[in-house]
């Protein structure tokens, strides 16, 4: 079948859920041939997909069309919704959508310079290849609950521009596929920075604690408690937990070692505000043309709650990366400037060490089993340094300092 979108609610609904659960063409195209290096019987016969391939034409790969005729159409439509819609080949979400005409318009989409296959047969689309040793890098995860339902997700983000650098959308139908697959991506990830400038940013709401505690616990070669971001205590909280080692042990996360993004009701809305500010910073960083879509079906209620009216998946990954980009701004952005990671790293911990050595010596706890130094804002200005955990075994300390 052959269309130009028609949005994603409505008369377009049809097409979009089609298009969305299609396989994607450039999985088993290699050009305009079959590609001999795909096992193209398995891609196409993915259980998570339909049975639809999805190809994509544009004008600009029409050899009659240039860019004077697509300024002139565009003086003819005279509206930049139609013009997303009949020209960009956009879903266009509805007039509730918290994504304006123009900034869907200025999405650039790129085509995967190179694709992966993970440990559990997903594909890692890559839209860089050549990484930034002296950046960070964030790696959303959103969780899904089923084969049949929506799908499980992992956004790859740079933290200096928030440039998008790969992503994974698949249907696992299990927790610990899942975990497995954001491990498979992590220590890929590791390897091409050979540093650990990295941050997981996973959901820790019910189902999404499952694959954090898979990688707690059964993932090899990695402590996991250090890369996963941890939600700051509120003061009160924190002064009542004074000393308290953060551990994780085999029978569960300890009360004091919450990992990963709490989403609520009052939180996902300022994660949404988060991924606005930094497209409104860079928005050339989006290059997923599926990404790009499901934005277009976010929608704002009158309440001021956010919801989707198709798939969110990606969209909700790429929240996570930009929530805790905000939250790590102060103290990471300092090390990317400066451009030595290193040495600020190096500066940063003397500095602690000089106002532990000013302070009482029941500030420092040691610990056999874990390894921590936590900057805790909020207690500097109190004069005192509740939380400092030692790593007398290896002398590492965590890649970034919890706020």
């Amino acid at each position: 079948m052959t269309s130009t979108p028609n949005g994603v609610t409505g008369d377009g609904e049809w097409f979009y859920k089609r298009w969305q659960n299609s396989v994607d063409s450039d999985l088993i195209f290699d050009g305009d041939k079959w590609d001999q290096n795909k096992d193209i019987d398995s891609i196409v016969n993915d259980p998570s997909k339909n049975t639809f391939i999805g190809i994509q034409y544009h004008w600009s790969e029409d050899p009659t069309k240039d860019e004077e005729w697509y300024k002139q159409q565009c003086q003819e439509i005279d509206d930049q919704r139609t013009i997303n819609q009949e020209l960009d080949l956009l879903f266009v979400g509805t007039q509730s959508c918290i994504f304006t005409d123009e900034t869907l318009a200025s999405f650039e989409s790129e085509k995967p310079v190179d694709t992966i296959e993970t440990t559990n047969g997903a594909t890692l689309n890559l839209f860089e290849k050549e990484l930034d040793p002296n950046d960070y890098y964030l790696i959303g995860c959103d969780t899904a609950d089923s084969l049949e339902g929506a799908y499980c997700a992992i956004q790859i983000f740079s933290f200096k521009d928030f440039n998008q650098i790969g992503e994974i959308e698949h249907k696992y139908g299990s927790y610990t596929l899942f975990g497995q697959d954001i491990d498979f991506v992590f220590k890929w990830l590791l390897t091409q920075l050979n540093n650990d400038n990295i941050i997981l940013c996973n959901e820790n709401n019910t189902i999404g604690k499952a694959p954090i505690e898979y990688l707690v616990y059964h993932a090899e070669g990695v402590n996991y408690v250090n890369y996963l971001y941890k939600e700051a205590e509120p003061p009160n909280q924190s002064k009542n937990k004074k000393n308290k080692p953060i551990i994780a042990t085999e029978s569960g996360l300890t009360k004091y070692d919450k990992l990963g993004i709490n989403t609520t009701g009052l939180t996902k809305p300022l994660m949404v505000g988060c991924l606005l500010e930094c497209i409104k910073e860079n928005s050339s960083g989006i290059r997923s043309q599926k990404l790009i879509n499901q934005m277009s079906n976010i929608e704002k209620t009158n309440t001021g709650s956010v919801k989707s009216t198709g798939y969110s998946d990606l969209f909700m990954s790429a929240c996570f990366c930009a929530y805790v980009r905000s939250k790590k701004a102060i103290e990471i952005m300092p090390m990317l400037q400066t451009g030595d990671i290193e040495n600020y790293k190096e500066k940063q911990i003397k500095d602690i060490s000089s106002i532990i050595g000013l302070g009482s010596t029941k500030n420092l706890v040691k610990d056999k089993q874990n390894a921590f130094v936590i900057n805790d804002i909020e207690a500097e200005t109190q004069g005192e340094i509740e939380e400092v955990f030692e790593d007398t075994e290896k002398q590492d300390f965590l890649p970034f300092f919890t706020m």
